[in-house]
């Protein structure tokens, strides 16, 4: 028997489609000002997402949108996605001012569907409020995690049996008014319904007034329920629809409020992000205020995990042509399993069972998938793997269960039987935890009276190399609540111009989610004034089968230098090196990204970096730098270089003049002419716009047959910027995106993409046929033709399609190489010529799609001569 209820019935709803699966951003705009401004919705959900570098910032675009309902009283509800838990939180969930919603699990579906073989291996009985495996959770880049969890795995949804939709279908093929429906895509908007009955319940005792999006959110991360997991995985806790209306009906300036009301305590912060030198002692605090009717003890506690057992690992070997099968509840096809078992010792609050194989398969190349699920000395069904990965296999699994139960466990590992199956080993890791205090925390325990506030201050210690960890704190009331406050603890890299400091970090895996990162880890630290290079290098551990992407982003939230160990020469090393001559000074970031799958090849495996400066050794020798130079007269000089890297990189000239002009770029990989409508699931005909270096401003123009909106995105995405929309909806076809930057910053170089979006919203019929032509302006130095090498300049094709291919010279770590220069001046005699000569490396693009390099500038050499 299904029944299925929404968390607010009496809401009214307005569904607003900005796309398929995947969402064109400038339509989710549009949506959000739809919403805001024509709808005058009360609450937003938003149950899409993206992993972009920098994870949020002034000039991403949906951010702004968001930020601007917020500001119009709107509360947003988001979704962190659905990549597992190991740092792959999506953005806009990393924004402060929305409610980002992580998934629990919901299992009674699983026992009616018989989904993760609970009913071929389970007692019928099933555990809820376990940490769903496909949750993105985590630390985000600016050292923040997610707000809240809610069900998410899995439960029902209601559906069009009408033969219109294709997803409405049960197991057996036939037409369905119901479907099964997960991820964090169900959690956000059960966080968006409890939303509703919170803003509802707060206007009934306080004369209609509505609370402000931050209330809302105070109060529902507030009153979540604990769970006794780690913070950067439940956030605040499990939602609490309950305790939130309660609480909201007591809420300070409360009119009237019906008797019998539990109390509830409200933070003045849900999370704690506290950063420090390594190895030093961070304080933070909260405050605590009692928003019921009557007095409240409060007892506050801190926790981190410690092993009771160490890691238990054994190898259980699969053969995906065994006949031991057992059907797929969705499809009915077969599928292999191997069951083994493990102990659970009395006293552990925290089950962490992980899972490892070796596909083969690398970057979106489709290989086998294992799955896990668990079961209890009794029976009863836990928990299972949720592996997203369609274009590849994850290689990893991770599953996290509370409070488990002490005795002998089953675990069940499955596969596809034949050929799409996994044959060989795969490992199951076990560990068995218990929740232990961590630093201090004061004052103890302490009673509120009604209205009353109090202080809590937590101190921990920092992690002593750069990098992050996070701990939790816990505030327990005397009416029987707790509730979580995530402390994220980062060390912040210690640099200066004379030393060099270190960082490190270390790589599991993650689910394979399309489009999204196995896991990420970011790192802070500053630049002194007045440096010639920065030099930032990591090295894993061991096995370079583990893709890893290393990405610098400026002060100004540029990203002047992207890089990977996969490399232009096709081969795929140990290191990452990313290069900036000349950086800014001020508070850096460097985010490593490690792409999916991992290699399946090692449980973990660390890796090592620093942050150094002045290590680039670059020179040029020739008389263009010192004398008189005929015009017309060729000149050779020579460029030498020193890679002081751990990877080889491939090295070019970029010569330009000290003279700042605005130049059209030439499209790259697409025309500049393309038919509308687009559609993000295939940009084969979308330009990308080569953004040379020294540039300051890039424009971006679309001169289209329908009203239309620009969208200009960076190599990594982090800055995302759109035409003016009000334009665009009074009917114009002209739309431009620009982005500047003021020296002595840059305008971060190498590929930039880009997408055009018709203006809605549509019929049935979709948006009408068009076309559209794009233009790229950029005030940049120009471009000094007279200078020639023997490696070419592989930013000359930005403004000429009919520049030669460069041929870049590979050095090696700690090789030294000389290029051929020469200087054929062309001006008037006695006349004065400058510039710098770049010393880079090439941007390009993966053969796979996976990455975008950016190139780097890793020295400048300036010339300057007069011509004889």
């Amino acid at each position: 028997y299904i029944r299925i209820v929404g968390v607010a019935p009496g809401a009214s709803i307005v569904a607003l489609k900005a796309g398929s699966e995947l969402l064109p951003n400038s339509a989710i705009l549009q949506a959000i000002d739809y919403a805001v401004t024509t709808a005058h919705v009360d609450v937003i959900n938003e149950s899409f997402g993206g992993n972009i570098y920098p994870d949020s910032g002034a000039r991403n675009t949906i951010q702004l949108f968001d930020d601007q309902a917020v500001k119009a009283g709107v509360t947003v509800t988001v979704s962190t996605g659905d990549a597992g838990t190991t740092s792959t939180i999506g953005n806009p969930s990393t924004d402060p001012l929305l409610i980002s919603a992580g998934a629990t699990t919901d299992s009674q579906l699983y026992e009616q569907t018989g989904y993760a073989l609970a009913t071929r291996f389970g007692n019928g009985k099933w555990a809820d409020d376990n940490i769903s495996s496909l949750s993105s959770a985590g630390i985000t880049q600016n050292g923040r995690t997610i707000d809240i969890s809610a069900p998410g795995e899995a439960d029902w949804a209601v559906c069009d049996d009408s033969g219109n939709f294709t997803a409405c279908t049960n197991y057996h093929g036939g037409l369905s008014p119901f479907q099964a429906f997960g991820g964090t895509s169900q959690s956000a908007p059960f966080t968006a319904g409890v939303s509703a009955l919170v803003i509802q319940a707060y206007r009934k005792t306080h004369g209609a007034a509505s609370p402000t999006p931050a209330i809302v959110k105070q109060i529902i991360t507030s009153t979540a329920h604990d769970l006794g997991m780690p913070g950067i995985e439940q956030g605040s806790g499990r939602i609490d629809a309950l305790a939130a209306v309660e609480a909201a009906q007591t809420w300070p300036g409360a009119k009237t409020a019906p008797a019998g009301l539990s109390s509830n305590i409200a933070l003045s912060s849900d999370q704690l992000t506290l950063e420090g030198d390594p190895g030093s002692t961070q304080t933070g605090k909260v405050t605590v205020t009692n928003v019921g009717t009557s007095a409240l003890t409060v007892l506050p506690s801190t926790r981190r995990y410690a092993s009771l057992t160490g890691t238990q690992a054994q190898t259980v070997a699969i053969d995906a042509s065994s006949a031991q099968t057992v059907p797929y509840p969705t499809t009915g096809a077969p599928w292999v399993y191997k069951t083994t078992t493990f102990t659970v010792p009395a006293g552990t609050d925290r089950l962490e069972a992980r899972l490892l194989w070796a596909s083969g398969a690398g970057p979106n190349q489709a290989g086998p998938v294992v799955r896990l699920s668990l079961f209890a000395p009794d029976g009863t069904y836990e928990a299972n793997s949720r592996p997203q990965g369609g274009a590849a296999p994850a290689n990893y699994a991770n599953v996290d269960v509370r409070q488990p139960a002490a005795g002998t466990w089953t675990a069940v590992l499955y596969t596809n039987h034949g050929a799409a199956g996994f044959t060989g080993n795969v490992t199951l890791a076990t560990d068995s935890q218990r929740a232990i205090p961590v630093g201090s925390v004061s004052p103890g325990p302490f009673t509120l009276a009604p209205g009353a506030s109090r202080d809590v201050s937590v101190s921990v210690p920092v992690p002593s190399v750069g990098g992050d960890t996070d701990y939790t704190m816990a505030l327990a009331t005397s009416s029987g609540h707790q509730v979580a406050v995530p402390l994220i603890v980062r060390a912040v890299v210690p640099t200066n111009a004379r030393g060099t400091g270190t960082f490190t970090g270390t790589i599991t895996g993650g689910n394979a989610r399309a489009l999204a990162p196995a896991q990420t880890f970011a790192f802070d630290f500053d630049v002194p004034a007045g440096q010639h290079d920065l030099d930032v290098g990591l090295t894993l551990a061991k096995d370079p089968g583990d893709t890893i992407e290393g990405i610098l982003v400026d002060p100004n939230g540029e990203t002047p230098s992207t890089n990977s160990n996969n490399l232009i020469t096709g081969a795929q090393g140990r290191a990452v090196a990313n290069f900036v001559a000349k950086p800014q000074a001020g508070r850096w970031r460097y985010v490593v990204v490690v792409l999916n799958p991992v290699s399946g090849n090692e449980l973990s495996q660390t890796f090592t970096g620093t942050v150094a400066f002045n290590r680039v050794a670059a020179s040029i020798n020739g008389t263009v730098t010192t004398a008189a130079v005929r015009s017309g007269s060729a000149q050779p000089a020579t460029v030498t270089v020193t890679n002081p890297g751990p990877e080889p990189i491939a090295v070019g000239l970029d010569a330009r003049l000290n003279v700042q002009q605005t130049v059209q770029l030439s499209p790259q990989l697409a025309g500049a002419t393309f038919p509308l409508p687009l559609s993000v699931d295939d940009l084969a005909s979308v330009p990308y716009w080569l953004v040379p270096p020294d540039t300051q401003k890039f424009a971006l123009s679309a001169a289209s047959t329908v009203p239309a909106q620009v969208e200009l995105q960076s190599p990594a995405g982090g800055i995302d910027l759109f035409g003016d929309l009000q334009q665009a909806q009074n009917g114009s076809t002209i739309s431009t995106a620009t982005v500047r930057e003021k020296a002595p910053a840059y305008v971060g170089q190498g590929y930039w993409g880009t997408y055009v979006q018709e203006i809605g919203p549509f019929g049935d019929s979709g948006a009408p046929a068009g076309s559209t032509t794009e233009v790229g302006n950029a005030t940049t130095l120009a471009f000094d033709r007279s200078v020639t090498s023997s490696t070419g300049d592989p930013y000359l094709v930005a403004v000429d399609p009919t520049a030669p291919n460069p041929t870049p010279v590979i050095v090696q770590p700690g090789q030294t190489v000389t290029i051929k220069v020469t200087v054929t001046p062309t001006g008037a005699k006695g006349s004065q010529v400058s510039g710098v000569l770049n010393v880079v490396t090439t941007p390009f693009i993966a053969a796979n799609g996976s990455f975008i390099t950016t190139g780097d500038v890793i020295a400048t050499l300036p010339y300057s001569y007069t011509v004889g």
